[in-house]
């Protein structure tokens, strides 16, 4: 039985006055002081032995013993067990008030119950995850369990209508030894809500039902209490049978979707931005109609999110080939090892521990999305690809601030822009802007380059960041600058790494493989010049992109380093996956934490990769 918190019981004592309960149940009361007398309703007597006091909410009778809080009084006189009393006072308190004096056991329905007396199974079924879905918006217990999760987050929980099962569902039925509790109970067992033994299946479990055309056809529940239960107890429960039913069925819109081994994996991508995600039950519970749902909905492309630990990597292998004779093709999402989407996600979300407005993160872009969506862009084909879709699969919520595609498409067609070359001089044109390049020598090299870019706006507008040297709001405002992509400065200061800031990057992998990380950043500095291989080796490259997303205090050189390592790949032809332009963008705000000299060096240096990248 999942307890009632310490807290909610608290509440219950304290803040429901014995007085005016026992007093709405008809029996009269004395004044003696401070206290109050009446004869005591569980033993017979003339002489009021039985004491309440307010100033505690207590009660004690001198004649037979009995005691205790506004609890242990609705215990008494309805005949209920503690839980069932203390949920009778959580609802309404009027529903103690007109029972009888004392009762030893009570057999009727005191509390509203939440199905049908004719309903069918699929009616009681739905009005089952009704009732959990209102227990865990109630419930302080489960919804902390959420946060901890990180899936503490109000749209996500009414649009998959989760719930909590915490053995109150029995509490709301009539007895069993009534004939509409006894039809109750059996349908329940039926559907497989109740087992044998007449105990919720679900009881202390997070329930997460999948529904399809508007009827529940599997129910997915996990234990909240994980390890704490004893030693064996089952932390992943379904419905009796075989699974059915499409988790997300409605969402997978696209012509490609993220396919997690569990549902709470599922729901992680899904609280992030990514709804085109779905489930199997398990690495061996990919169903027949999972299967016919991707044919049907034309999916070319599946991302694979299996846990990355053994089962996981041999049951990615199996469905590829599955998948690869329906002409899908398959990419596999690399967590780090021995870790799910669900803690992968938590690791990147600082705030998932606490402190966190339910559905706030969801409008700007978190550290939770961008380490999904690295994960998402680094992901690897299995067997055969045939298919480039023609959306790339991006998060809803950040769709402009993320380019998350799982392998690099083909980039858009050049643009054709005017551009005329006056005495050593180079003039473009976009738009209501004319860019002046002055200082450029074709037979500099790399190290030598320095330019002189003066922009002039050509039609009235405003410009914002620059200086309107023919005053604001007309036409001519001119922003000049200065820049030096100097190739040779960069990579001097990337070989200038220390052995702590080595270990530093090394680690960012939440310190998985930090050994081989190490081994293989110091290669990349000193014998490769900072030129990454085309196959993009997950040692170093994988803590070289996670530390190039943040500038952490007094980490900057680090920083600085990784994003100088990815320009200076990008330029030599090797790195096809960063996008310097996306990069600019995307995480302006840390640049600015750099100090001058090495912000200048790392805008200027991804300056120079952007060029390289759209050539």
């Amino acid at each position: 039985m999942a307890p009632i918190a310490q807290d909610e019981l608290e509440r219950l004592k304290q803040g429901i006055s014995l007085i005016r309960l026992i007093e709405s149940q008809g029996y009269e009361l004395k004044r003696a002081g401070k206290d109050y007398v009446m004869c005591c309703p569980f033993h017979e007597e003339k002489t009021p032995s039985l004491k309440i006091t307010p100033a505690k909410n207590l009660f004690h009778c001198f004649g037979c013993g009995a005691g205790g809080s506004v609890i242990d009084w609705v215990m008494k006189t309805q005949g209920v067990s503690f839980k069932h009393a203390a949920e009778l006072l959580r609802k309404d308190t009027s529903l103690v008030a007109d029972s009888a004096p004392v009762v030893k056991q009570g057999t009727t329905r005191k509390l509203a119950s939440p199905l049908s007396d004719n309903a069918d199974q699929q009616t009681a079924l739905q009005q089952v995850i009704a009732f959990y879905h209102d227990t865990l918006k109630q419930n302080t217990e489960v919804q902390a369990y959420l946060t901890q999760r990180g899936l503490d987050d109000a749209a996500l929980i009414d649009h998959f209508k989760l719930g909590y099962a915490n053995r109150t569902l029995g509490l709301h039925l009539p007895q069993k030894n009534r004939q509409a509790g006894a039809r109750l109970r059996g349908l329940l067992q039926a559907i497989g809500i109740y087992r044998d033994s007449g105990h919720e299946h679900f009881n202390g479990s997070l329930v997460i039902p999948v529904i399809n055309d508007h009827q529940v056809l599997e129910v997915y529940g996990r234990k909240i209490l994980g390890n704490k239960l004893r030693k064996g107890t089952v932390q992943h429960l379904y419905l009796p049978g075989p699974h059915q039913g499409i988790f997300n069925r409605d969402g997978l819109l696209g012509d490609e979707l993220i396919l997690c081994e569990s549902l709470i994996d599922a729901l992680t991508f899904w609280r992030w931005g990514f709804k085109q995600v779905t489930c199997s039950y398990g690495t061996n519970g990919f169903t027949d109609e999972l299967l016919q749902c991707l044919i049907e909905k034309k999916i070319k492309r599946v991302l694979i999110a299996y846990d990355r630990d053994e089962a996981g990597s041999a049951a990615a292998e199996k469905l590829a080939v599955l998948l690869n004779k329906n002409n899908i093709d398959a990419y596999r999402i690399l967590f780090p090892k021995n870790m799910d989407a669900n803690e992968y996600a938590l690791q990147g979300c600082s705030s998932a521990a606490g402190g966190r407005t339910p559905g706030a993160a969801a409008q700007q872009v978190t550290p939770a999305q961008k380490s999904l969506a690295l994960v998402i862009r680094k992901a690897e084909p299995i067997g055969t690809i045939i298919h480039t879709p023609n959306n790339p699969l991006a998060a809803e919520a950040a769709i402009t601030e993320l380019e998350t595609q799982a392998t690099p498409i083909p980039k858009d067609q050049k643009i054709s822009i005017p551009t005329e070359v006056k005495n050593n001089e180079i003039h473009i044109t976009l738009a209501d802007r004319l860019y002046r390049i002055k200082g450029f020598d074709p037979k500099a090299n790399d190290g030598q380059l320095k330019i002189n870019l003066m922009a002039i706006r050509t039609e009235a507008s405003d410009v914002q960041g620059c200086t309107n040297i023919a005053g604001a709001g007309s036409a001519g405002a001119m922003h000049m600058d200065k820049l030096a992509p100097n190739m040779e400065e960069a990579l001097k200061l990337a070989k200038s790494i220390t052995s702590e800031e080595i270990d530093f990057i090394s680690m960012a992998d939440y310190g998985n493989d930090s050994t081989q990380h190490k081994e293989a950043l110091k290669k990349l500095i000193f014998d490769q010049g900072c030129v990454v291989t085309k196959d993009l080796p997950w040692c170093p490259y994988e803590v070289i992109e996670l530390m190039r997303w943040s500038c952490k205090e007094g980490h900057e050189r680090e920083f600085a380093i990784c994003n100088i390592i990815i320009a200076i790949s990008v330029v030599a032809g090797t790195d096809l996956s960063n996008e310097p332009q996306h990069m600019l963008n995307t995480i302006a705000p840390e640049y600015d934490k750099l100090p001058e000299n090495l912000r200048e060096l790392v805008l200027n240096i991804l300056i120079k990769a952007d060029e390289k990248w759209r050539c």
